[in-house]
């Protein structure tokens, strides 16, 4: 099985809200529709990072949805 991961983060501060993070993640197939995953967060630890928090949480969802939902492994 052939899987392409694509990943991204983000972060924004906002006037009278603060700063948050945001990832992304698109999981690409052979023969199935891309799954989109997508999460934010503003977590005060996470914050400093700025977008690679997002990035870290993007590759944390794609390999957690890829080792749950299409049952890959480490030998995959």
């Amino acid at each position: 099985m052939d899987i392409v991961v694509y990943t991204d983060g983000s972060y924004k501060e906002v006037e009278g809200f603060g700063a948050a993070y945001a990832g992304a993640a698109i999981i690409c197939r052979d023969g199935a529709d891309p799954v989109q995953l997508t999460s934010a967060g503003s977590e005060p630890s996470y914050i400093s990072m700025r977008n690679v928090a997002g990035e870290i949480i993007a590759v944390m969802m794609a390999c957690e949805y890829s080792m749950n939902s299409l049952k890959v492994t480490q030998a995959d």
